[in-house]
């Protein structure tokens, strides 16, 4: 076997591991999407399972952002998020800063480094 084989083997054999881990990583959401076009409670816990819809019913999507509190959640959402990634970074910062005077002033740190 040539080392152009190799390479071209190596290369395949990537890919094949690639595939099989994005199928196992997708597997999920493409379930959860599946189900969520589901109509009836009945459909979803048919046995044995029917994994695609029939018919596509969007009554779930309707429900969620007229009945439920959808607005509400996305709020919180946009909250929490504006917050930490505003407060986390914040205090890295003022983190570093202390150790980097700690270390200039020749102190020795409150923790081993």
């Amino acid at each position: 076997m040539t080392a152009k084989n190799k390479r071209d083997l190596a290369l395949a054999v990537k890919f094949v591991v690639l595939g099989v881990f994005l199928v196992l990583v997708m597997f999920p959401f493409v379930w959860m999407l599946l189900t969520s076009l589901k109509g009836s409670q009945g459909e979803i816990y048919a046995f044995p399972v029917k994994y695609l819809p029939n018919p596509v019913s969007f009554v779930n999507y309707v429900e969620m952002l007229w009945k439920g509190s959808f607005a509400r959640y996305m709020l919180n959402s946009l909250i929490c998020s504006s917050i930490f990634s505003t407060l986390l970074p914040a205090a890295g910062s003022l983190f570093g800063v202390y150790c980097d005077f700690g270390q200039l002033r020749d102190q020795p740190l409150p923790f081993p480094a």
